[in-house]
């Protein structure tokens, strides 16, 4: 009974005590994570500051170091690890045939040609075309799957070439600029269904034969 006792009254902390801990927490991942400049892009008048900061950080997270490292409780990563200035862009094109010149039908930033922008763009579908190093997994199916879609849209159309065009992104100007290169080019063709041969009539060999006309 007594030890019941004493851990209802244990009990009667643990709320303060789980706030704090949760307060702790907070407060040691914020400074794990305080995103701190590397000193080749620091300016030279912030470097002693910046300098303090990162001694003061070691110094803060040197009693929570064995834990840190055990369960890889990392805070220092990047918001937007692929915010790289070089980019892709998408360039989805149909033309009649083989001869036609290509006409684009979609393409990122271009009011002029938005086919399906709005399924193409969303998040989920990014990600089966969007690159890193090499082209993603899903980037064939995608390509079958909006090719199919424009056939569909577009009875004149029986090629579709879908690409990705390599680009600069200028953040300071506000704009891109092209490369003048694509990688990843994918060109579907329109299936052409071939009709089946027409049956012959079964013939039944003991049937008697249509008298000839007089």
């Amino acid at each position: 009974m007594r030890l019941i006792r004493r851990i209802r009254g244990w009990l009667r902390f643990w709320p303060a005590a789980r706030a704090l801990l949760i307060a702790l927490v907070l407060v040691i991942g914020m400074v794990d994570g305080l995103p701190l400049p590397v000193e080749k892009r620091t300016p030279a008048s912030m470097k002693p500051t910046v300098k303090k900061l990162r001694k003061l950080r070691t110094a803060v997270m040197r009693p929570f170091m064995p834990i840190r490292e055990a369960f890889r409780l990392h805070q220092q990563w990047k918001l937007f690890p692929t915010a790289a200035i070089k980019q892709h862009r998408l360039w989805v094109e149909a033309r009649p045939n083989s001869k036609s010149p290509w006409e684009i039908i979609y393409r990122p930033l271009d009011d002029e040609h938005t086919f399906m922008e709005d399924a193409i763009e969303y998040r989920r579908l990014r990600g089966a075309w969007n690159p890193g190093r090499s082209a993603r997994r899903g980037y064939a199916p995608f390509v079958k799957w909006v090719a199919g879609q424009v056939f569909a849209a577009r009875p004149d159309a029986n090629e579709v070439r879908v690409r990705l065009e390599n680009i600069r992104v200028l953040p300071r100007e506000g704009r891109f600029e092209s490369v003048g290169k694509f990688q990843f080019e994918r060109t579907r063709r329109r299936e052409v269904r071939r009709e089946a041969p027409p049956v012959p009539p079964v013939v039944d060999p003991e049937a008697p034969g249509e008298e000839p006309d007089p």
